[in-house]
């Protein structure tokens, strides 16, 4: 049974490389042409797929760093300067994150906390 389907193997190669060679003396492909490769309907017709240009879009305005709003979990050791750096690349915005948060005092927050981080 191995030999045969040994066999079998060696035949469907040996199709399959006499088709690859009588496609490749048909001429020159539809690749090497330049052009999209056609398909035949059920009529046999040959048609060819419509292509359509759509224009690309490229929007110049500038992207925040940080997209939406967020909550953030307040760590040991955690500042609002170090957080403000971190999430708007800029130190000097902590103010933001403590009128957001209604904190009267920035310097005074705990572990375990959870603030919001406004978009930038």
């Amino acid at each position: 049974a191995a030999s045969e389907a040994g066999e079998a193997a060696s035949e469907a190669g040996e199709a399959a490389s006499e088709a690859g060679e009588a496609a490749s003396d048909a001429g020159e492909t539809a690749s090497e042409a330049g052009e999209v490769a056609s398909e035949e309907d059920v009529s046999g017709k040959t048609v060819k797929p419509e292509v359509t240009k759509q224009p690309v879009v490229v929007s110049l305005e500038k992207k925040s760093t940080a997209s939406a709003a967020v909550s953030y979990l307040i760590k040991k050791g955690d500042t609002l300067w170090d957080i403000a750096s971190t999430y708007y690349r800029n130190p000097w915005l902590y103010p933001k994150i403590a009128r957001a948060n209604g904190l009267p005092n920035p310097d005074l927050i705990f572990a375990g906390e959870t603030i919001t981080i406004p978009e930038n």
